[in-house]
């Protein structure tokens, strides 16, 4: 690391567009190695976090799918019942009739 340093000092209103240039490049690997160390706990915090959502996301999904299946199974089941107390009670209705006749 210190001979970028030196590099990078030598670099003057003198020197060739390949030594400006290799200084520039010097300078940015440096600049992304230190951008990247120091955005690396944020980037997994943010990855826990995603993960944490997306888990959570899954298990209300599963949740709120078998509850709403049940519910269902519920209304339809109670709907039918209702269906054949009213076949019952037309089918009761269509023999007093036939009988009367």
């Amino acid at each position: 690391m210190g001979k970028k340093q030196e590099d990078t000092a030598n670099v003057s209103s003198t020197s060739t567009k390949k030594e400006i240039l290799d200084a520039y490049n010097q300078l940015r690997e440096q600049l992304e190695t230190r951008a990247a160390g120091e955005l690396r706990p944020e980037i997994d915090k943010e990855s826990r976090r995603k993960k944490e959502v997306t888990g959570l996301a899954d298990d209300l999904s599963v949740t709120k799918i078998s509850s709403s299946i049940d519910g269902l199974k519920l209304e339809i089941s109670s709907s039918l019942s209702q269906i054949a107390a009213k076949m019952e009670e037309a089918v009761g209705k269509y023999i007093k009739t036939k009988e009367a006749i």
